[in-house]
């Protein structure tokens, strides 16, 4: 007497059953059970998830719209490697305020629902390699979904030590010249760079301050300033500029 077989897949596992013809009416209730089974088994099922991107080339040929972009910042160094695994940078990394996600995106030439174009994504890792606070810049598709035709952008940073010290010392002739600077290139991590310095030589003393932002209310706009005090004046000097 023949046996039928009933199966369903779900992932890895398989969920079978086997039917002889004569227990047809008398495994009724065992039928039932099955037919439960089976839809708890596949309201159990994963969602579909979107699949790796294909090349860049075909993304723009099917005219694929950006559907999100993920922003991933990296400290300055990396403790997963052993190089870099260190008390002196841990410290480094602890005393780093990371690049926020605002200021990246603020910076980026692409933005949700825009197409997807492979010049657009180089051009924008270009702009923020040009800064002075991020060392590495990778812009790539990370996943594609076909249904909708979109594609998860990931834009993957790591930061640059933005803090640098800088002093003079000399003498000559009997006179002494002297001058500490400290400069912050992403001050709070976002993006704004501030400094102060004092100086002492022969002919004068100054005391100075200045400020830049290449970002103004996250547009291409670029304002700058700068204060000094010095023994014989002030000067104020404030420039903007939108490239």
């Amino acid at each position: 007497m023949p046996v039928h077989t009933f199966c369903l897949r779900r992932g890895l596992g398989l969920m079978c059953m086997w039917l002889s013809p004569r227990h047809g009416l008398r495994r009724a209730p065992a039928a039932l059970l099955w037919l439960i089974a089976v839809r708890a088994f596949a309201q159990g099922a994963e969602p579909a998830r979107p699949d790796l991107p294909p090349p860049q080339a075909e993304l723009e040929r099917r005219g694929a719209t950006i559907r999100a972009i993920d922003i991933v910042v990296d400290n300055v160094f990396d403790p997963s490697n052993p190089e870099e695994d260190k008390k002196l940078y841990r410290w480094a990394n602890n005393m780093h305020v990371r690049t926020r996600n605002d200021v990246i995106e603020s910076a980026l030439l692409f933005q949700v629902g825009d197409r997807y174009e492979g010049r657009v994504l180089d051009e924008s890792a270009r702009s923020l390699r040009a800064r002075g606070f991020i060392a590495d810049v990778q812009i790539h598709a990370r996943s594609y979904d076909a249904a909708t035709n979109t594609v998860e952008v990931e834009v993957h940073i790591r930061d640059a030590w933005s803090l640098s010290f800088n002093g003079k010392l000399s003498h000559s002739g009997g006179e002494t010249e002297w001058g500490l600077g400290l400069q912050e290139s992403n001050f709070l991590g976002r993006g704004k760079g501030l400094s102060v310095s004092y100086k002492s030589t022969i002919d004068r003393d100054e005391a100075l301050l200045s400020y830049n932002d290449d970002n103004v209310f996250k547009s291409r706009v670029r304002v700058g300033a700068v204060l000094a005090n010095a023994s014989d004046g002030h000067r104020h000097d404030f420039y903007g500029e939108r490239p």
